[in-house]
């Protein structure tokens, strides 16, 4: 990359650090976005009767996918819940 960059004039170098720069931000607003996603999506489970411990595996960064997981696992954990056991072996 640095020789890269030794090769670029004035104008390429000052392109490509803002692009450079554009990079780091939308990473970080990703990561923000994750966070309050998180935050958000283990309110909800908590609302439902479902263990905050399971966020990780519904929550995302677009919050209809959130919204859709969330629902995915509340129809799994009912339909677990209601399932009568199976004896063991």
């Amino acid at each position: 990359e640095a020789e890269r960059l030794a090769r670029m004039d004035a104008d390429e170098k000052h392109r490509y650090e803002l692009e450079q720069r554009e990079k780091v931000i939308e990473e970080r607003e990703k990561e923000l976005a994750l966070a309050e996603n998180k935050a958000e999506c283990s309110k909800i489970l908590a609302s439902k009767g479902i263990s905050t411990d399971l966020v990780d595996f519904v929550v995302d960064v677009d919050a209809d996918t959130m919204q859709a997981n969330i629902n995915l696992l509340q129809k799994a954990f009912t339909e677990s819940v209601r399932a009568p056991a199976s004896p063991m072996d």
